[in-house]
């Protein structure tokens, strides 16, 4: 055998889809509240859906639109004792 041989992925996306997202997180100085907003580059435009979850996996807070936002209030600190586990879930739906 001769040639280049290596994976290939075909990747099938909807028209309207989110093309990437991030995930910024602004904490007051002294720690009392945090605001979680969601920037994301869109190619067309899906409905979008984001939910936010505690460690254990109980849903907090859900919101639909283009920037979801959120604010916590008496956010937990991280601490350096172990894995932390932290969730997030944006997802997009085709518009009927």
């Amino acid at each position: 055998m001769s040639g280049i041989f290596r994976d290939v992925y075909l990747i099938r996306r909807p028209l309207a889809h989110i093309r990437d997202y991030f995930v910024k997180t602004t904490v007051s100085d002294d720690l009392s509240d945090a605001d979680i907003r969601v920037e994301m580059d869109f190619i067309g435009l899906p409905d979008v859906t984001a939910e936010l979850y505690d460690a254990e996996g109980a849903l907090l807070e859900s919101t639909a639109g283009a920037e979801p936002n959120f604010a916590l209030e008496k956010p937990a600190p991280l601490e350096c004792r172990g894995p932390v586990s932290v969730h997030d879930r944006v997802s997009a739906r085709r518009m009927k």
